[in-house]
């Protein structure tokens, strides 16, 4: 018994740990987003639902793609200790096409189903470009904090999002929010709110002067042209596949098939939740072409 604590503890000690409890408490958030549209919308609700839902993830790809993982690919050559100082500066980068990119996305309702009501329309486009730009930029905090080997604060972050999902939705019920703004707007709230505690920690860590210039507005508009392209064509396809569904076999066979991704979603979690660690050494190792560094933990891990 004595060994399977000790494995326990040593298991939890370390980052890769912490990159899955992350994404698996974040992903826990959004799955009860997802099971309450489910438990709330009929089929064809949930069919409207799940077209909106898709063009959120679509306008999210440029800042993402385009500006926040180029530059989290550049932060990953100053050392570990470094790192955390460039959110803010990262963010600052980042915000204005993220908010430009959410606006967008309202142009969804052109697919929308021809009978989906105007509530409906209207309640998924402001809670959808609020949950557009929170959410990548939400992201992106998370991940900065995992580079920055600050891992444990990075699951905090996501326990923060799972915490104000579960109460918002609670509160939602009891006040008899309409059905159309619960859902995104909680998701949305959710992922400000938490954005919010991390970029707090990271303002703990002055920058080092000249940092920031390893962040050259060249290189990210290089490598994030072709991530953008990449995105936009595979998400694109999704939001295309899930508006000829709607057309051809009506909002409700799309809101089975948002049913059954609602349900397989958290089995991406394990996957992502090591990636968001092991990224960080994967690039140095290929930029360095050095393939023990990517099996070696960082030499110390801030605020882990």
């Amino acid at each position: 018994m004595g060994r399977v604590i000790r494995s326990l503890r040593a298991v939890s000690a370390r980052p890769e740990f912490f990159g899955v409890l992350d994404y698996g408490l974040s992903s826990l958030g959004t799955f009860l987003v997802g099971l309450y549209a489910a438990r709330t919308l009929d089929p064809g609700g949930l069919g409207v639902y799940a077209l909106c839902f898709r063009a959120v993830f679509l306008g999210g790809i440029v800042p993402a793609q385009g500006l926040f993982l180029p530059a989290e690919n550049l932060v990953t050559s100053l050392p570990l200790t470094e790192r955390l100082s460039l959110l803010r500066h990262t963010l600052r980068l980042g915000t204005p096409t993220a908010v430009a990119s959410a606006f967008t996305i309202s142009l969804w309702v052109v697919a929308a189903p021809r009978l989906a009501p105007w509530a409906a329309l209207i309640g998924l486009t402001v809670t959808g470009i609020a949950t557009a730009f929170a959410s990548p930029v939400q992201d992106h905090v998370r991940r900065m904090l995992h580079l920055g080997g600050a891992s444990r604060i990075a699951a905090l972050v996501s326990a923060v999002q799972f915490g104000v999902v579960a109460t918002s939705l609670f509160l939602c019920v009891a006040a008899r929010v309409s059905m159309w703004w619960a859902p995104l707007g909680t998701l949305a709230i959710a992922n400000l709110v938490s954005s919010a505690v991390g970029v707090r920690y990271a303002s703990r860590h002055t920058p080092r002067s000249g940092a920031s210039a390893v962040l050259s507005p060249h290189e990210i508009r290089r490598s994030g042209r072709w991530l953008v392209l990449l995105g936009v064509l595979d998400a694109g396809a999704i939001f295309l596949v899930a508006a000829l569904v709607a057309t051809i076999a009506g909002a409700a066979a799309l809101g089975y098939a948002e049913a059954a991704r609602i349900a397989a979603n958290p089995i991406m979690v394990l996957a992502w939740g090591l990636s968001a660690v092991l990224r960080a050494r994967s690039v140095r190792a290929g930029r360095e072409l050095n393939a023990e560094q990517l099996a070696r933990p960082p030499a110390s891990s801030v605020g882990s």
